[in-house]
């Protein structure tokens, strides 16, 4: 299973901006998919956005500054159909979002250093938190399972197959003629 990430920022902070790009190039390293917001043109929560936010397994953001409205709509939205939403924190700042009142199991915050922190980090710590490694797990036992099925069905063609050949040769021995004693040559 590809891991499907949305990850937000607010459009005027270079550093959330830097980060959802490098996470975006470096996703192609772990077989992940990143999807950026379409921030072009009018303002506003685009279908596009929205598309590739309901697309997304887990939905990221940064909150290094005040959220923008952009920002606001776009969080507000995955919380509305129940994705999960990572909230990375610069560390120097803190938590500024006051999450208290969400009662939403889905939402999971961190800090994060954006000068000393690795974006492979961040990533990593998406992919091992955003619910990818237990629908894999999943995926894998259940390709497991197929195996293991498709392995005891070709076990038992092989077997029918082995006893198919003994009945035919049995069944050979019993119309030969070998029973019948055979007339010595003379020499």
């Amino acid at each position: 299973m590809t891991p499907k990430i949305f990850i937000s920022y607010n459009p005027d902070v270079e550093i959330e901006q830097s980060t959802a790009l490098r996470l975006q190039t470096l996703s192609g390293l772990y077989n992940a998919v990143v999807h950026l917001p379409d921030r072009s043109g009018n303002p506003g929560l685009k279908d596009n956005t929205k598309q590739r936010i309901q697309d997304a397994m887990v939905f990221v953001m940064f909150s290094t500054r005040k959220l923008s409205k952009a920002v606001n709509e776009e969080v507000n939205y995955a919380l509305k159909i129940n994705k999960r939403v990572i909230i990375f924190y610069d560390k120097r700042i803190g938590k500024n979002l006051d999450t208290s009142k969400i009662k939403n199991a889905n939402l999971l915050e961190r800090v994060f250093d954006p000068v000393v922190d690795n974006p492979a980090d961040l990533l990593n710590f998406v992919i091992q938190n955003g619910g990818f490694l237990s629908a894999n797990r999943d995926a894998a036992q259940s390709q497991k399972k197929q195996v293991e099925n498709k392995s005891d069905s070709t076990t038992n063609a092989a077997l029918a197959a082995i006893v198919g050949v003994g009945l035919g040769l049995l069944l050979l021995w019993a119309l030969s003629d070998d029973d019948k004693p055979k007339k010595k040559r003379s020499s």
